[in-house]
């Protein structure tokens, strides 16, 4: 008779990305509420839209240095102290901007958002999800780990929108709703430490890039074309938080009705979005196919909100075009990094293209926010027309990259089966 194995031995896997599912959304959440709360958060503290838009550059910039060292740190250190750190400290940040201090401290935050959430969390997070369980396993503990983010961010978001609206006094209720996510945040990063105690965080050869890793992938073009793909999906998904204020400003809706639909937005869409992205994939037997309906599709969309005219009567066909537009982009983010092993990557390049592709991929973080707050504060409505605008122009240079990338692809398979 076999050893009988105890439901938490069995679950254990499923236990520990439960909770990093939680808690990567609750510490995200607190860099990144502008997404749900926008412009309850900007006149809470006290910023104009540029002055917002420069503290979500300078978080941006911040996280687009930290990729790669962070990759080196999550090889050098233990795991659990790592993450446990970035919870508390993104969870005592949090409190500090409750406080609400001067514009200089809400910077300095923000920076330092950049490290506890990059630095020592990103690529710390990815190694300790792929110690839960073999390589037989992979896809299904990463396909939960999405999808539970997804119920998470709803779940918390709700909960937070609930705070919110508890109060009639908006900078009140915001600086509640700050609190209770540093503070499960903090909770989360000491619950994790003792969960993961038995967890053996094994290191992966791939994570250990070298100079002639990333010389390699420097020569591969298929690489510099998916950084690009990802770089115009990744742009269009920024614009949608900036959604939210454009139908609390144009469309007259209320802080918690906007607050509501961002959490369904945000949330709700991507829980669905990745698995039916990645389904339509496999079926098709292409990603990149996938990527180029999904460009397709955002332009649409993007037009559609551009040439909508700003009246209250528009309002519900505007948050049906947001909604339609943030399920294909979450759906497009599922599957982007699947394009590595469909371009012909080098197996031995998979992890300095990975690192690669997400510079490429994630640089309008650097400059994207200050140009759109920018946008916004000196032009008003208008200025959202160019958010969407460039949203719709990023759209069709992502439809060019991708058809170049198949074609790309197709010659190299040529090239193969003909040597």
């Amino acid at each position: 008779m076999g050893t009988k194995v105890s439901f938490y031995e069995k679950y254990r896997w499923l236990i520990a990305v439960t909770l990093l599912a939680f808690g990567t959304y609750a510490m995200f959440g607190l860099p990144t509420m502008k997404s749900v709360f926008y412009e309850p958060m900007r006149t809470a503290l006290g910023l104009t839209h540029e002055q917002f838009g420069t503290v979500n550059g300078l978080y941006g910039k911040i996280c687009f240095l930290m990729y790669f060292p962070g990759g080196w740190l999550a090889d050098r250190f233990d795991a659990r102290k790592l993450l446990c750190f970035s919870y508390i400290a993104s969870g005592i940040l949090g409190l500090c901007l409750a406080a609400y201090p001067s514009f200089l401290g809400i910077q300095l935050i923000f920076m330092a958002w950049g490290v506890t959430t990059i630095l020592t969390f990103w690529a710390t997070q990815i190694k300790v999800i792929r110690s839960l369980g073999s390589d037989e396993i992979q896809g299904k503990i990463f396909g939960v780990e999405n999808g539970l983010e997804g119920v998470s961010g709803m779940i918390i978001s709700f909960i937070a929108l609930a705070i919110f609206g508890m109060v009639s006094v908006e900078a009140l209720g915001l600086r509640y709703v700050l609190i209770f996510q540093s503070v499960l945040t903090m909770a989360i990063g000491v619950v994790s430490y003792l969960v993961l105690k038995d967890v053996k965080i094994s290191d992966s050869e791939d994570e250990k890039y070298t100079l002639k890793d990333y010389l390699g992938v420097l020569k591969l073009p298929q690489v510099w074309l998916v950084g690009g793909i990802v770089c115009c999906f990744y742009l269009m998904r920024a614009s949608l938080s900036y959604i939210s204020p454009y139908l609390e400003s144009g469309f007259m809706m209320t802080a918690a009705l906007v607050g509501t639909v961002s959490i369904i937005r945000q949330t709700g869409t991507k829980i669905f979005a990745g698995p039916v992205f990645g389904a339509l994939s496999d079926k098709k037997g292409s990603t990149i196919f996938m990527m180029v309906i999904g460009f397709i599709v955002a332009i649409v969309c993007v037009i559609g909100m551009m040439v909508t005219p700003v009246d209250t009567k528009n309002t519900m066909l505007v948050v049906v075009l947001m909604l339609v537009l943030a399920f294909v982009l979450f759906g497009m983010t599922g599957i982007g990094f699947a394009q590595i092993s469909e371009s012909k990557i080098p197996l031995k390049y998979t992890g300095a293209a990975a690192g690669l592709i997400s510079v490429i991929g994630y640089v309008p973080d650097t400059f994207y926010y200050d140009i759109a707050g920018r946008w916004i504060e000196n032009y008003g409505m208008a200025g959202y027309q160019r958010i969407f605008m460039l949203s719709a122009a990023v759209g069709i240079v992502g439809i060019i990259l991708s058809i170049a990338l198949s074609r790309m692809i197709k010659r190299i398979k040529s090239s193969s089966e003909n040597a």
